[in-house]
């Protein structure tokens, strides 16, 4: 696409731009002539004076002056009277993730989500939307638009021989249920599938000091959490089966990812979970304990340091017992597998693609900002 000479619509990311905002972005670029992707300096500094600014006032906010055109803002409310449209994960986000802020601020907070220059607030999925009407008013809720975050474009979807029955993925290992796998894992290998493998991208360190020597676990490929985009879609692209038994999660990127790579899932029944997996796709887990109940996350529990030194104190048998139910059902038949590998397939062009969301956003977009689209 050729763009215009001057912007039909400027986006701004107010922080440390992360993988979703910059697919989010050439996603847009694409999808509108013209538009312009702006950067804050991005200097620790700057995140630091940021970060400082939101907890003075309890809200991160932007103000935006001589701009003629809409704007996008990514995970930041703007005081300015041209109409803009933001991008938000979680309600918490609009206090700096601080649940203290949030109290303190909400109503303000509420003010700026009310206001008529804010047109619309793209969420991460059909709970993070429910989130907001709960923390602050169906007004406030009636602007949220579902606009799921894209996965890489790297996945292979197809059909061929995979080397792994398992993968987890995840940068924590405790906080996103990493011992009671690998325990069960060894449980289930020690009986009759003793053929299975696994693959685990995590911290290592972590994971030794909760679970030991990593070599003793037999039919595991570890590897560690600072792999790129790609290694990861490699990866995804080589097993049959997704594990993620979090126990601190709002969206999880990693099982749209898999999605993406026609993987089965199994995976909590938390949060925005149950919108990306079903019993057509895979297993959904009842987890003991999690950062989600409803339609929030618990206050106490969103310091993941804290929520970590917690399960390390609990009896998690029972995750683990469930655990190992579902990896077996998952590895001892093949039909099945086969049959969620290809409904996840099915599922991400439907609902997650690159296109359904530029279907979507276009629609979204013509709402907030009736006649941006020509096209």
């Amino acid at each position: 696409m050729v763009q215009s000479s001057e912007p039909s619509l400027i986006e701004i990311i107010t922080g440390r731009p992360r993988p979703r905002h910059l697919r989010f972005a050439a996603a847009m670029t694409d999808l509108v002539p013209g538009s312009v992707l702006q950067r804050r300096d991005e200097s620790p500094f700057r995140r630091l004076w940021t970060n400082a600014r939101a907890r003075l006032t309890g809200i991160r906010q932007a103000r935006f002056s001589n701009l003629n055109v809409p704007i996008v803002l990514h995970q930041a409310l703007a005081i300015t009277a041209q109409p803009y449209a933001v991008e938000y994960d979680v309600p918490l986000a609009l206090h700096g993730y601080n649940y203290s802020n949030y109290l303190r601020c909400a109503d303000k907070a509420r003010r700026l989500l009310e206001h008529d220059s804010l047109r619309m607030v793209f969420v991460f999925s059909d709970w993070a939307k429910r989130s907001f009407a709960l923390h602050f008013g169906e007004e406030a809720a009636s602007k949220c638009a579902v606009s799921y975050p894209l996965a890489s474009n790297k996945a292979d979807n197809s059909l061929r021989a995979r080397k792994y029955d398992f993968i987890f993925i995840a940068i924590s290992f405790r906080i996103k249920g990493g011992p009671e796998l690998l325990r069960a894992f060894r449980r289930i290998r020690h009986s009759d599938l003793a053929h299975i493998r696994m693959c685990v991208v995590t911290n290592l360190q972590e994971a030794t000091e909760l679970i030991g020597d990593l070599t003793s676990y037999e039919g595991v490929d570890w590897h560690p959490a600072n792999l790129d985009e790609g290694k990861i879609a490699t990866l995804l692209n080589n097993a049959h089966c997704l594990v993620h038994p979090t126990l601190w999660e709002s969206f999880g990127v990693v099982v749209l990812e898999a999605l993406a790579s026609g993987c089965a899932i199994i995976t909590s029944k938390m949060a925005s979970l149950p919108e990306l997996v079903s019993n057509d796709n895979g297993i959904l887990l009842h987890v003991p304990i999690g950062l989600v109940i409803g339609d929030m996350t618990i206050p106490q529990f969103s310091n993941a340091a804290k929520f970590a030194r917690l399960l390390n104190r609990l009896n998690l048998r029972s995750l683990e017992q469930e655990l190992a139910t579902a990896m077996v059902a998952m590895a001892s038949d093949s039909t099945r597998r086969s049959q969620c590998q290809k409904n996840s397939r099915d599922l991400y062009e439907r609902c997650f693609s690159l296109e359904a969301w530029k279907k979507s956003m276009r629609t979204n977009l013509s709402i907030a900002f009736p006649g941006l689209l020509t096209h």
